[in-house]
């Protein structure tokens, strides 16, 4: 359950980190192109300005100069016109509207046809509006009479009629609210108010119209400004309701963040980290299954490597006692032994000891970065020296016997101490295997070979295992210690596909093949120990010696 905790939390950090990364550049790369659509906008606003003002000069003359023909219209032609300009200024009507669905739909040009639709229903306003005047003042023009005179005198007689309804209405309001002896006069009277209001609203509607033929025959100049304030009035609604829209989000936090996320393409960025986090859960997987299916069985089908010994005899297999918490050794005759520190338990009395800077001089680094070096030096025939980890509570160590002719590869660090006879030091031999693929699988490019005659002191956690080759061998690569030379070492891959596809197993294990020889494998490597994988500085370190062989 720990683990896949920590398996979600890490991809949902993952994906966080993902959606922030793209969503910024998104943004950075919108801001970059910002520059260039404020040019591109800027230039076609004041191209739908300039030609908002051109179609109103046009507009306005055109209107002025129908106006001025009203006076020879006769009656059914004004009636005719009166009716086609309603029908027309109900359509545009229907066109003039918010500029904010033109703009997402059309652009700036859908900006432009709105506006001009809404100044020519404001300029046919006008025009039914002077033309009902003039229809209605045909009626009772005079003989010789001009039109201005017939307009004025009809707004004269307008004038009265309405002041005299006025009146009416008023001595109505006075009877209906004084007291009245026969309760059947107050309907009577009520009828008759209402008729009043009726007749009034009448002759003031044709008030109105006579107004505006006579400001319209008498000064085209205001008429122009009053169309143009018509447009003023409908610009002023739609910043109204414009306005009003953008109160209504600022005060509503869900909106706001609505419209947040739909300008910066939130659900884009969204979409895009999941499927970069998918791809990054599934890669692994994919990987995988071309490295099991494809890659290992190639890998194994390549030369072994196999250090050769000398071809003059089969070399003698090296033999090895169990290992355990010590091991008590009696040097021989002639023989001396050197320990690394930290291993040098007890030793008889009488033993002569000396410090020696490397196990092999001709191999100073190698010495220096596996411990082997600043060794005790032992000798003295009949000599017991006790061999034991001093700090380490995990580590064993075993006897390996390697006999004249015999030839072992090790890794120097699993090498506690070494008896040999006196004036014959071991001789260690470095053998680099650059050109095998195996190597390049296995982390290792250059193999050490210990020949004998000597007997080595190895060391391991919880144990150091030797055992035949026989029919073949498969191991963990870091338990490998060493094996015999003159054996095949190679790569396999696991025998079980799915412990590797979830990630529990490697791919690839070692594999020794061969007749004779042993195996010499850690029981249990530090790293196993520990229960974790060394990374960083050490971890590198770890990995530069074992590929040179350390």
């Amino acid at each position: 359950m720990k683990q896949t905790l920590a398996w979600i939390a890490r991809h949902a950090l993952l994906f966080v980190l993902l959606f922030v990364a793209i969503l910024g550049g998104w943004w950075l790369h919108s801001s970059y192109q910002s520059f260039g659509d404020l040019e591109r906008k800027a230039t076609a606003l004041r191209s739908a300005g300039e030609e908002l003002n051109r179609y109103a000069t046009g507009a306005q003359a055109s209107s002025d100069a129908s106006v001025a023909g009203f006076q020879n219209y006769g009656k059914e032609e004004l009636s005719a016109r009166i009716i086609s300009a309603k029908g027309e200024q109900a359509a545009l009507a229907k066109k003039c509207g918010s500029d904010l669905g033109p703009l997402l739909v059309q652009g700036v040009g859908g900006v432009i046809e709105n506006r001009k639709a809404c100044f020519r229903s404001a300029l046919l306003t006008r025009e039914i509006a002077s033309l009902t005047a003039l229809h209605d003042s045909l009626d009772a023009r005079r003989a010789g009479e001009t039109v201005a005179d017939a307009l004025t005198r009809h707004a004269a007689e307008l004038n009265a009629a309405s002041d005299k309804l006025a009146q009416a209405g008023t001595r109505l309001d006075a009877l209906a609210g004084d007291y009245v002896p026969d309760l059947l006069q107050a309907p009577e009277i009520q009828r008759q108010t209402t008729i009043v209001r009726e007749q009034k609203a009448v002759v003031d509607g044709a008030k109105r119209n006579v107004a505006i033929l006579v400001a319209t025959n008498g000064a085209l100049d205001r008429a122009r400004q009053a169309a143009a304030n018509a447009v003023d009035r409908y610009n002023a609604e739609y910043r109204g309701l414009v306005e009003g829209q953008e109160k209504t989000l600022s005060d509503n936090a869900l909106k706001k963040v609505s419209a947040w996320a739909k300008s910066n393409n939130v659900n884009g960025a969204l979409k895009a980290a999941a499927i970069a986090l998918l791809f990054i859960i599934i890669s692994p997987f994919l990987i995988r299954l071309f490295c099991y299916h494809i890659l290992a069985p190639l890998a194994e089908r390549r030369p072994a490597i196999r250090i050769i010994a000398p071809a003059t005899q089969v070399p003698p297999v090296p033999d090895a006692t169990a290992s355990r918490t010590s091991v008590s050794i009696r040097l021989e005759e002639g023989e001396e032994m050197l320990v690394r520190q930290g291993y040098f338990q007890s030793a008889s009395r009488a033993s002569a000891e000396r410090t020696q800077w490397f196990l092999d001089s001709s191999h100073p680094i190698m010495s220096l970065a596996t411990g082997l070096s600043f060794l005790t030096r032992i000798g003295g025939s009949g000599q017991a020296i006790t061999v034991s980890a001093i700090h380490d509570p995990f580590a064993e160590v075993a006897v390996l016997n390697l006999p004249e002719g015999a030839a072992c590869v090790l890794h120097p660090r699993a090498i506690a101490a070494v008896v040999e006879p006196v004036g014959r030091p071991l001789h260690i031999a470095a053998h680099w295997r650059l050109f095998s693929l195996h190597a390049w699988l296995t982390g290792q490019w250059r193999y050490y070979v210990f020949h004998g005659p000597a007997r080595l002191v190895l060391k391991g956690g919880r144990g150091v295992r030797v055992e035949p080759v026989e029919r073949g061998r498969i191991f963990a690569q870091s338990q490998l210690i060493g094996f015999s030379a003159d054996i095949p070492y190679a790569v396999v891959r696991t025998g079980t596909f799915w412990p590797y596809f979830l990630g529990r197993e490697p791919l690839l294990k070692d594999r020794v093949e061969g007749d004779h020889g042993v195996l010499i494998v850690e029981e249990a490597p530090l790293t196993s120990r520990k229960g974790e994988i060394k990374r960083g500085i050490e971890g590198m370190l770890d990995a530069g010696m074992k590929l040179f062989g350390m």
